[in-house]
């Protein structure tokens, strides 16, 4: 159908080729690590739970949840400093929603 409007259809697979070469080669690895450190500021102990593979994924069996509940293994956990140990029992008392 393009090629009755316009019959270079290789020059228009080559600008799309491009286009996606730069945004695999530039802009996708940028937009990773800025992820990967946006986490790092706000979750320091998922990032290092994650970095140490020392997680596990936990279903609840809901159908309204729309991904999996991330664990943090306790031996993780327990190399903390005790200031976030504080913070973490006081998290792991509060009611699941």
């Amino acid at each position: 159908m393009i090629t009755i409007f316009y019959p270079k259809v290789g020059s228009i697979l080559g600008q799309i080729g491009s286009i996606a070469g730069l945004f695999i080669v530039y802009i996708l690895p940028v937009i990773t690590y800025l992820k990967k450190f946006r986490t790092e500021l706000e979750h320091p102990l998922l990032a290092k739970a994650i970095a140490d593979d020392m997680y596990e994924f936990k279903n609840t069996g809901h159908i309204d949840m729309k991904s999996p509940k991330i664990v943090i293994k306790r031996a993780l956990i327990e190399n903390q400093t005790p200031n976030t140990r504080r913070k973490l029992t006081k998290m792991a008392d509060e009611p699941q929603a």
